[in-house]
């Protein structure tokens, strides 16, 4: 089995495994908290997601920081 298919299974599962919680995290809440809930998840994932490449900028700024010490 060739790489590119290996890693197009992954995808699909990973957005099958996505959407499946996203539907049932739903329903864990009541109806009355429901949007807030959500929409305070989605505000964190997306939040995350725009800050994650800067941790790359962190470990630079850690490793100059200890050559200049």
């Amino acid at each position: 089995m060739s790489v590119t298919a290996i890693v197009m299974i992954g995808k699909f599962f990973i957005a099958g495994s996505f959407a499946i919680i996203y539907n049932y995290t739903a329903e864990l809440f009541p109806t009355v908290v429901r949007n807030t809930a959500l929409g305070t998840g989605s505000m964190g994932a997306r939040l995350s997601g725009a800050l994650t490449p800067l941790i790359t900028l962190l470990v630079c700024f850690s490793c100059l920081a200890r050559s200049h010490v």
